[in-house]
């Protein structure tokens, strides 16, 4: 059961970072000019 749970987190957890890279990536093309937004 456990087992599972885990590779569940870990599926969610890598489908979420890729979704967050992609938009930083989308909104640093948008705003060049403000790469700060990505620090943040």
């Amino acid at each position: 059961m456990g087992i599972v749970v885990a590779k569940i987190l870990s599926a969610v957890g890598y489908i979420a970072a890729n979704s967050l890279s992609t938009a930083c990536v989308i909104l640093w093309l948008d705003e060049p000019e403000m790469p700060e937004h990505l620090i943040k």
